[in-house]
């Protein structure tokens, strides 16, 4: 009986959030040419931390711009993973058509992915093997997020922040695709079922 408390709970701050907080929410309220155009969020947000990510790697290795830029980008981190999960597991049946929300879950991966790439290069770009240039941190990035771990790039002093931040992003990815694209595939199959 606790249990089921505490699970509804959680499943109303997911909504909560869903509804108050979550950066799509503040996209729409910037204007009427804004609604309804949740999948140019998705690109707008995947060329911001684009953008972050190259004005990373050319600014130098201390600094409150560093700072900002880390903070931004685990902020748009928490934000891509709790909106999937408030709509996955919030009840909340998402009104796109399923070939949209695939591409919208893909959009959100990659900008995982590249947010992922935006710490990389803000918190520890010294503790590689190699020199990193422009694109060596997010290609480290995409290949750990996928769990794939090429091993020309690795970490060459384990630091603690490394090891987190790597074990964390592998956990996203297979987060996302083991949970919301199965979310995904039932929702499909529901509507399949309906017609």
């Amino acid at each position: 009986m606790e249990q089921d408390v505490f699970w509804q709970k959680i499943e109303s701050m997911l909504r909560n959030y869903h509804c108050c907080y979550a950066t799509v929410r503040w996209f729409r309220s910037w204007g009427g040419w804004t609604r309804g155009r949740e999948g140019f969020f998705a690109f707008l947000r995947l060329g911001f931390l684009t953008g972050l990510y190259v004005v990373a790697f050319y600014l130098p290795p201390a600094g409150w711009e560093k700072i900002s830029l880390t903070i931004i980008a685990a902020y748009l981190i928490a934000d891509m993973i709790i909106l999937p999960t408030s709509i996955a597991f919030g009840g909340n049946i998402p009104a796109v058509p399923p070939v949209r929300l695939v591409v919208f879950v893909f959009l959100n991966y990659i900008s995982i992915a590249m947010a992922f790439g935006v710490l990389y290069v803000s918190l520890c770009r010294a503790s590689f093997n190699i020199v990193p240039g422009l694109i060596d941190l997010a290609f480290f990035s995409f290949s750990t997020m996928t769990a794939l771990g090429l091993g020309d790039i690795i970490p060459a002093r384990q630091t603690i922040l490394v090891r987190f931040m790597i074990v964390s992003e592998v956990l996203f990815g297979l987060y996302f695709w083991a949970v919301l694209v199965g979310v995904i595939i039932s929702w499909t199959a529901r509507e399949a079922q309906k017609k």
